[in-house]
């Protein structure tokens, strides 16, 4: 459902019946169901999600959870938005569906120089005591958290964790380098897929300390696996386009950890 709040406006600015009327099934997986056990940022979403489709004035059906008749409330739903030309809603309750090994599945690559949690150790090492440091959602800032509490006495004090807000993290560092005192580092520890969602961001970060890292495994690792776009996309150029005065693109921990200090001591 966090999906769910992105579309929000494309589906009352173009889709909805009283715009172009556009006819289509919208698959909605409901996190956060109330007094359904789930990660504490999905709680608020899941709590309104309901009535954000009421007030939406869309209509929406449960999907059950017996083939014959999710079957049925499918064709049924697909029937109903071609006659109202209208979006519909299925919303899709926990377990609804039974466990599948994607087929497309990206393979964690076991023969990089190091992963992420060896990249997060490098840069907080590298970064300095000063920076304070943005995690974008996912494992990322599951792991930045765990090695703050294992290897860092428990001090959080440096760090935001984007726990939700997809996409959002480098728009958030951006903020904070632009206000922070000083020329304080602000580090943002961005995923490839969560930069895709909101990459347009990038073309307005200006912030001179701003320190851009990007951990590109070509997958949502966090969700299953699914690869992303951006495995065979060159980054470090995007970057460079639109304005980042300086990219450079890392294997090593060595690499990594010198290029840190150098972006931090500018």
């Amino acid at each position: 459902n966090s999906g769910y709040g992105n579309m929000v406006n494309p589906l009352l600015s173009l889709a909805h019946p009283g715009v172009y009327g556009i006819p289509m099934l919208v698959l909605v997986g409901w996190r956060g169901e109330p007094g359904v056990k789930d990660e504490p940022q999905h709680k608020v979403m899941g709590k309104l999600q309901a009535g954000i489709i009421q007030a939406m004035d869309l209509p929406c059906t449960e999907l059950p959870t017996e083939n014959i008749e999710a079957l049925e409330a499918l064709e049924s739903a697909a029937a109903q938005a071609m006659e109202s030309k209208s979006p519909h809603i299925l919303l899709v309750r926990k377990d609804t569906f039974s466990r599948y090994t994607l087929q497309n599945a990206v393979p964690y690559d076991t023969t990089l120089p190091m992963n992420r949690e060896e990249a997060l150790r490098v840069v907080l090492k590298s970064g300095g005591d000063l920076a304070t440091y943005i995690g974008t959602t996912g494992f990322l800032s599951r792991e930045l958290f765990e090695i703050r509490a294992n290897e860092y006495g428990g001090d959080h004090s440096r760090d935001f964790l984007c726990v939700g807000n997809m996409g959002h993290a480098g728009s958030i560092a951006e903020g904070l380098a632009t206000h922070i005192p000083g020329s304080d580092p602000v580090i943002c520890l961005d995923g490839d897929g969560a930069l895709l969602m909101h990459m347009g961001s990038m073309a307005t970060n200006k912030a001179k300390n701003l320190v851009h890292i990007l951990m590109n495994n070509g997958m949502h690792e966090s969700v299953g696996g699914q690869p992303t776009a951006a495995a065979g996309l060159n980054l470090c150029g995007v970057a460079k386009d639109v304005g980042y005065p300086n990219t450079v693109r890392v294997r090593t921990e060595e690499e990594l950890g010198n290029a840190v200090r150098d972006a931090v001591s500018h």
